[in-house]
């Protein structure tokens, strides 16, 4: 079977925002009531670039400048042609007429909302592909629900002196970010997680974080701390009582909410 052609648009405006389209919340639709982008199905004889500029005059009204074409991603029996589009308008020079509502979104945003079809994995491919800094950080839970902590080292000059933080650390360019996390464990803590999985990704920091579940199956005295000054596992209540270095107690908050 042919795969079904659709197009896309990561619409970006100025200021770094994103316009996004709400679905109708109607139970016979897919992702009813999610937030994606818009787009739409390439008629026959029609172009993709054809596709995008009519699909976005249609649904809002904007008759678009530069579109360009940044990948062609198969999903399920779909081929989604997701073009980049700037847009100079504000919500209200816009036309809805498709979805619930629309709204621009920041990059924070985004990752933070669970996207219709596949533009959560989209946009954080797209945002990869755009970071000065990626990074990963490890949530290493013990079996009791402990959380494994670092404390920085106490020097002026580095970013959160003496906090208490996750493990973790800066990407090399081009490093996968599994790859990366088994680096920076071995680095930090001589330590190889038996099991290991991509929780979520966000933006901390002004850096893009890959957030992993780690299992610590192992005594916390077989571990050797090579960076900051100590370690320690900490309960959600201590964890509530400290600030964290770069902004993570409400990530961890979070996750503390999702295992209840």
């Amino acid at each position: 079977m042919k795969p079904i052609k659709t197009v896309s648009a990561i619409l970006k405006s100025a200021d770094g925002r994103f316009l996004m389209q709400l679905r109708d919340d109607n139970p016979k639709i897919q992702y009813r009531g999610c937030w994606t982008n818009f787009g739409g199905y390439i008629e026959p004889g029609e172009s993709p670039e054809q596709c995008m500029r009519r699909e976005l005059e249609e649904e809002i009204g904007f008759k678009a400048g530069e579109v360009k074409l940044w990948k062609v991603l198969p999903w399920e029996n779909y081929l989604v042609h997701i073009f980049e589009v700037p847009i100079d308008k504000s919500i209200e020079e816009l036309h809805l007429t498709e979805g619930a509502d629309m709204r621009f979104f920041t990059k924070e945003e985004i990752l933070d909302t669970n996207l219709a079809f596949c533009f959560s994995e989209v946009y954080i491919s797209y945002f990869d592909e755009r970071a000065e800094i990626r990074g990963v950080a490890a949530i290493i839970r013990a079996k009791d629900g402990r959380i494994l902590l670092q404390r920085r080292d106490d020097i002026p000059t580095i970013p959160c002196p003496g906090m208490w933080t996750l493990f973790g650390g800066a990407l090399e360019p081009g490093e996968p970010p599994e790859d990366g996390l088994k680096r920076e464990l071995t680095e930090e803590l001589e330590f190889a997680p038996k099991e290991s999985r991509l929780w979520t990704v966000k933006m901390i920091a002004g850096y893009l974080a890959y957030l992993f579940e780690v299992e610590l199956d192992k005594d916390i005295t077989q571990l050797r701390l090579h960076e900051g000054i100590d370690m320690g596992l900490f309960t959600k209540q201590q964890i509530d009582e400290i600030t964290l270095a770069f902004k993570y107690n409400p990530v961890l908050e979070e996750y503390f909410k999702e295992k209840k």
